[in-house]
C-alpha cells in the first residue's frame, strides 16, 4: 500500500524497492530466518512475511513474530491468504491455520498445504503430494480429496485460479491441466458417483510449453492479469520460463 517493491529470496533476505532504492532486511532487523517463502498483504497496512521458519509481520517499521501463536512461529509456511471475511489463513507444511479475531484455529493437519483459493461457497486446498482438497463452507468435518485415483494428472497442486468461465487451472509437476469446478463439486456432492466424468486440459510440451514441469517454491506461484485487463492471461513459472495462457479461449465445451 505505500508503493514499494517487496522481494523474497531464497537465504539472502527480503528486499524492497522504495523511490528507485533497494534495502535488503535479514535477521539482523527482526526476520526470522533469511528465506523468505511467500508475502501477503491484506486490507490492513500490515505486511505478512512468510519464511521457511515461522511468520512474521512488517509493521510500523519493523519486524515481529506472532508468538502468542507458537504453531506458526517455527513453522515452514507455504502461503498467507485472506477468507471472504478478512481473516488470515496460513498454510504450512503440517496444515493450514486460520487468525479469527485473535484465535487461532487449525484444520487439514495431515497435509503439506501449498497454495489456496476461496470462492463463494468453498475452500480449495493444492498439496504437496495429497491431491486437491475442497471444503464446503470451510467446514472441517466436510473435506473431499481428489487425487490421481480420481483422474486428476498429479497429486502435487502447486497452484489454483478460476476463469471466468468456471474452470480451476492448476499447475503440477507434470505439466498445467484445466478442470471444471461444477464436475468437481457434483462428485464431491454425490450428483455424479463417476470420477471418470471430469472434463480435464492438460497442457505440456506438446502445446506449447517450453517444459512442462511448473516452479512449486515460494507463493504466489500464478499470476493472473487484472481482470480489466481484456487479454485476460494466466502466467505460470516453469523450470524453463513462464509460461503464458490465453483465459479468453478458455471456454468449456
Amino acid at each position: 500500500r505505500g508503493k514499494n517493491l517487496w522481494i523474497g529470496t531464497h537465504g539472502n533476505g527480503l528486499a524492497r524497492m522504495e523511490k528507485g532504492k533497494f534495502k535488503v532486511f535479514t535477521t539482523n532487523d527482526g526476520l526470522t530466518v533469511n528465506n523468505i517463502t511467500t508475502i501477503f498483504q491484506g486490507h490492513s497496512d500490515i505486511l505478512w512475511v512468510g519464511t521457511s521458519r515461522g511468520l512474521n509481520q512488517w509493521k510500523n517499521g519493523r519486524f515481529t513474530t506472532l508468538k502468542q501463536f507458537q504453531p506458526l512461529s517455527d513453522a515452514y509456511i507455504r502461503v498467507i491468504d485472506s477468507d471472504h471475511q478478512g481473516n488470515l489463513m496460513v498454510g504450512t507444511r503440517k496444515g493450514l491455520f486460520t487468525i479469527k479475531n485473535g484465535n487461532l484455529q487449525s484444520f487439514a493437519s495431515d497435509y503439506d498445504i501449498l497454495t489456496l483459493y476461496e470462492d463463494s461457497q468453498h475452500l480449495w486446498i493444492g498439496t504437496n503430494g495429497s491431491g486437491l482438497i475442497r471444503y464446503k463452507n470451510k467446514n472441517p468435518a466436510q473435506p473431499t480429496i481428489f487425487s490421481t485415483d480420481n483422474g486428476l494428472p498429479n497429486n502435487y497442486i502447486f497452484s489454483i485460479c478460476e476463469d471466468d468461465y468456471s474452470n480451476l487451472w492448476m499447475s503440477s509437476y507434470r505439466g498445467v491441466f484445466r478442470v471444471i469446478k461444477k464436475e468437481l463439486n457434483d462428485y464431491a456432492d454425490r450428483k455424479s458417483q463417476v470420477p471418470s466424468f471430469f472434463t480435464i486440459a492438460s497442457f505440456d510440451e506438446k502445446e506449447g510449453m517450453q517444459g512442462s514441469e511448473c516452479v512449486m517454491a515460494g507463493n504466489p506461484s500464478t499470476w493472473r492479469t487484472r481482470y480489466r485487463d481484456k487479454k485476460n492471461k494466466l502466467y505460470i513459472p516453469t523450470i524453463k520460463g513462464i509460461a503464458i495462457f490465453n483465459l479468453q479461449s478458455a471456454e468449456p465445451h
